[in-house]
């Protein structure tokens, strides 16, 4: 049975959805932030979408380095991620640490 769900419930449709820690690092300082928003553009090439406001840290790091990390985050770790939201690289150093998690660096 079809039921017609009102527009400002649409939303929680969509959750639970994998969030996505975007990552960069640039001059030592590794930036991370959550991205609740992303979509998978293509198959063949495997292409994933994430839009990033100019004015967070990652985004300045992402443009600086030239490179960038998407890490799909198990729901077993759900705690530890407010604290990537809520926290900036800008204003606390190694806050990707602090949190809990591990840093892995990828092939360039």
């Amino acid at each position: 049975m079809l039921k017609e769900i009102p527009y400002k419930y649409i939303d929680r449709i969509l959750y639970p959805a994998i969030p996505v820690a975007v990552t960069a690092e640039y001059n030592n300082r590794v930036g991370c932030m959550i991205a609740a928003w992303w979509t998978q553009i293509s198959f063949n090439p495997f292409l994933i979408g994430v839009s990033i406001a100019p004015e967070r840290y990652t985004y300045k790091l992402i443009k600086k380095s030239k490179r960038f990390g998407l890490n799909f985050i198990d729901f077993r770790y759900i705690t530890k991620l407010p604290y990537l939201g809520d926290v900036s690289e800008r204003f606390m150093k190694n806050k990707v640490l602090k949190s809990g998690f591990t840093i892995f660096r990828g092939k360039p």
